[in-house]
C-alpha cells in the first residue's frame, strides 16, 4: 500500500486498530476554520479535533453536495479516503491553508482516495489550499480540471505525483481569470517505470488551451517521468499560425525549484516541456541535479514546438556532469519551430551541452526537418559543459550574443549551419560579443 505522506505519530496511533483515541495536536498558529465555512471532520468523541468540534459533515463530499456554489469548505486535519467530485464553485481548505507546502510541519488534511478530486461540469473555477493528496491509482492526475472551466486555485498542497500531479486546463477562454499553481509541493512516492501516461508528471495543460497560468514557486522533489514536471502540449495539435484554439497564452513559470538526486531508470522528467504557447515566460527556476554524472537526467528546460514569442531567462541550471542532457535544449521535435524564441541572462552548468539548438527529429510527430529559426541567445553564462557550451546544430537566422562561455570539452561555441551561410564565419547565424576560448568555426566567440 501507498504510503501516506506526513501522517503524524499521534495521528497514526489514533487511527490504528484498537488503539486509545487521542486528540490530534494541531500546528501552532494554524489558521482557524474561516468565518462561515461549512464544517468536515470525520472524528468524533474523544479524538475530535481542536477548532473542529462541532463539524457540519462527516465527509468532504456529502459537503460538497450539500453547499451552495460560491461557499467555502474547511476540513479538519486527519486522513479521508475519499475520491471526490465538483461540480460547482468552491473553496476548499485544509487545515494547512496558507501555509507554504515547501516547508510546513503540523497536522494535515489528507485525501487519499483512488479517484483523486475531478472538477466536473457546473464547476467554472475552484479552489484547493492546504491539503496533502495522495492515493490516485487512475491514469490522470490527483486534481483533475479539464474542459469545465478557469481561474483555478491550487496553492499550498503536497501532492503525490506518483500517478499524475494536477491536469489542467482553462476550457479554451480566451482571456479567463488567472489561474495559480503557488506554493506546492510535488513529491512523488512510487517511481515511475513506465513507458507511457501521466505518471510522474507534476502540472499537465493539457487537453485544451490553457491560458493566463501562473505556475509559481513550487517544489518539485525528484520526480521520474516519462515527460516533464510541467507539461504544455495544451490543445494537443498545434499548427505553424498561433491560433486561440490551439496555443495557451500568457504562461509564467517562475520562482520554482526542481531537485533531481537521480533514479535508475529511463524515464526522468525534464523541469519544464513546453510545447504549442505564446508569450510563455519561464524565468527565475533553479533546477538541480544532484548525482554525479548522471546518464539518466533529463534536459531541465525543453521547447519542443510551437513556441512563438517564449522567454527562458535567469534560471540556474546545475547538472552535476549530466551526461546526456542539455541545460536548455531548443527544437522542434514534436511541432513547427515558432519564432521569437529568447535565451537570456541564464546560468548553466555541467551538462553535455549548455544551450543546445537542433531540427526536429520526430518523424510520427510531425516536426522531422523544422529547423528553429529567428532566436535570441544572449547574455548567458555557460561552463564546464561535457561536450559544447553553446551548440546551433541547425538553426537559421538566430543572434547569439554577449555570452560568456567556459571550460566546456568540445567547443565553447559551435554552430554546424555553414559553410556558405550569410552571416558570422559562413553560419546563418549572427555571433557578437561572446566569450568563450574555443569555436567551431573561427570567430564566434573570443577570449
Amino acid at each position: 500500500m501507498r504510503s501516506r505522506l506526513l501522517l503524524s505519530a499521534l495521528a497514526a496511533f489514533a487511527l490504528g486498530a484498537g488503539a486509545l483515541a487521542v486528540p490530534i495536536v494541531a500546528q501552532a498558529g494554524s489558521p482557524p476554520p474561516p468565518p462561515g465555512a461549512a464544517i468536515v471532520s470525520n472524528h468524533s468523541g474523544l479524538d475530535k479535533v481542536p477548532g473542529c468540534l462541532h463539524p457540519a459533515y462527516p465527509t468532504i463530499q456529502a459537503a460538497v453536495t450539500a453547499v451552495a456554489s460560491g461557499s467555502t469548505i474547511y476540513v479538519c486535519a486527519g486522513t479521508y479516503p475519499e475520491s471526490v467530485s465538483i461540480s460547482k464553485p468552491l473553496v476548499l481548505d485544509g487545515a494547512q491553508f496558507g501555509y507554504n507546502a515547501r516547508a510546513r510541519s503540523g497536522a494535515e488534511t489528507i485525501i487519499d482516495g483512488s479517484g483523486g478530486i475531478t472538477y466536473a461540469a457546473g464547476a467554472t473555477t475552484g479552489t484547493i489550499n492546504g491539503f496533502t493528496l495522495n492515493g490516485y491509482t487512475g491514469g490522470l492526475a490527483e486534481i483533475v480540471a479539464s474542459n469545465v472551466g478557469a481561474g483555478w486555485k491550487f496553492i499550498d498542497n503536497i501532492i503525490d505525483v506518483s500517478n499524475g500531479g494536477i491536469y489542467l486546463n482553462t476550457d479554451g477562454q480566451t482571456n479567463p481569470p488567472p489561474t495559480t499553481i503557488n506554493q506546492n509541493r510535488f513529491v512523488q512516492a512510487t517511481p515511475s517505470a513506465a513507458g507511457s501516461g501521466d505518471y510522474g508528471q507534476a502540472v499537465l495543460l493539457w487537453a485544451n488551451t490553457a491560458n493566463n497560468v501562473r505556475i509559481a514557486n513550487n517544489a518539485f522533489v525528484n520526480l521520474t517521468g516519462p515527460g516533464a514536471a510541467i507539461n504544455t502540449t495544451q490543445a494537443g495539435d498545434c499548427g505553424t499560425t498561433p491560433t486561440t484554439a490551439a496555443f495557451g497564452n500568457d504562461l509564467m513559470i517562475t520562482g520554482n525549484s526542481l531537485v533531481d538526486n537521480g533514479v535508475s531508470v529511463d524515464y526522468a522528467d525534464n523541469f519544464v516541456a513546453l510545447f504549442c504557447t505564446t508569450n510563455a515566460h519561464v524565468s527565475y527556476n533553479t533546477v538541480s541535479i544532484t548525482k554525479a554524472n548522471d546518464a539518466y537526467a533529463a534536459s531541465p528546460i525543453y521547447l519542443g514546438g510551437g513556441n512563438w514569442s517564449t522567454s527562458v531567462d535567469h534560471n540556474t541550471l546545475k547538472g552535476n556532469g549530466a551526461s546526456g542532457a542539455s541545460g536548455v535544449s531548443f527544437n522542434s521535435d514534436f511541432y513547427a519551430s515558432g519564432t521569437g524564441v529568447v535565451i537570456t541572462q541564464n546560468h548553466i552548468s555541467g551538462f553535455l551541452d549548455g544551450i543546445h539548438v537542433r531540427i526536429g527529429s520526430s518523424v510520427t510527430s510531425g516536426g522531422a526537418g523544422n529547423t528553429p529559426a529567428y532566436f535570441t541567445i544572449s547574455g548567458n553564462n555557460v561552463t564546464g559543459s561535457l561536450s559544447d557550451g553553446i551548440a546551433i546544430d541547425q538553426g537559421l537566422f538566430g543572434t547569439i550574443s554577449n555570452n560568456n562561455v567556459s571550460h566546456s570539452v568540445t567547443w565553447d561555441c559551435l554552430d554546424s549551419t555553414g559553410p556558405g551561410g550569410p552571416r558570422t564565419a559562413g553560419t546563418y547565424d549572427t555571433w557578437t560579443g561572446n566569450i568563450g576560448a574555443t569555436s567551431s568555426p573561427l570567430g564566434l566567440c573570443k577570449t
